[in-house]
């Protein structure tokens, strides 16, 4: 349910309170993807207009060299794309998260665990006389 839409196979397995650090997470990760990308986008028209040679065009960063302008739209590019990778496998850890939990939801974790050990008594196979008292561990 969580690969359809965020968030629901959290709803789905009454694990409420997981929903909005899914929300919170892919919303974070998806702005800084959008903001990354916009000042990209801004850092990279300016360096094509400073380079294109072309005396009608407006330079909107003046105190920046070419280098420092190339250096920023790399910079930009480089975490635009990060986030966008971790956006990906927070989405994914969103599914494997919800899958997990649906497993191991009928999973007995009640506070009756115990170790027993008790006598037991051991019947011999056909064709053995011998029977066997012992004692047998329970976990």
């Amino acid at each position: 349910m969580s690969a359809c839409l965020p968030g629901l196979g959290q709803i789905y397995n009454r694990k409420y309170w997981k929903v909005p650090l899914v929300y919170a997470g892919l919303g974070g990760f998806g702005y800084f993807a959008w903001y990354t990308g916009s000042q990209y986008k801004t850092y990279k028209t300016a360096y094509i207009y400073r380079t294109d040679n072309d005396s009608s065009t407006i330079d909107d960063f003046p105190e920046y060299s070419d280098v420092q302008l190339k250096e920023n739209v790399d910079f930009y590019r480089r975490y635009r794309d990060l986030n966008i990778i971790l956006a990906a496998g927070f989405y994914v850890l969103n599914i494997i998260d919800a899958s997990v939990d649906a497993h191991l939801f009928t999973f007995d974790v009640s506070d009756n665990i115990s170790f027993r050990v008790q006598p037991s008594f051991h019947f011999a196979p056909a064709g053995r006389t011998v029977s066997r008292f012992g004692l047998s561990m329970n976990f």
